[in-house]
């Protein structure tokens, strides 16, 4: 059985469930990656003339260095010198 055939048989589950069919949360399981085009924009609206990623040390990131690249791009893309503006921290143990 395919990845994607399983996520339909998931996605069929959960159709009106109260709880996630994986993980028993409210909140629903998402395969794949996300879509960081759609995610940064949604944010942005939601918190506008805001500074996102702004936390002491200054470090919100602690992962693979490609993922890193991307949302490190993607801070740069979706910041607005007149509205909400994203900082990047990231830490390398």
């Amino acid at each position: 059985m395919s990845a994607d055939e399983i996520s339909i048989i998931f996605a069929i589950q959960d159709v009106g469930a109260d709880v996630d069919a994986i993980r028993g949360l409210r909140a629903p399981t998402h395969f794949g990656r996300p879509n960081w085009d759609r995610v940064f924009p949604s944010i942005a609206e939601n918190h506008p003339d805001t500074d996102v990623g702004v936390t002491l040390p200054n470090k919100f990131f602690c992962g693979p260095s490609v993922l890193s690249r991307t949302l490190h791009t993607m801070s740069n893309k979706y910041s607005s010198p007149k509205g909400t503006c994203f900082f990047f921290g990231k830490e390398n143990f």
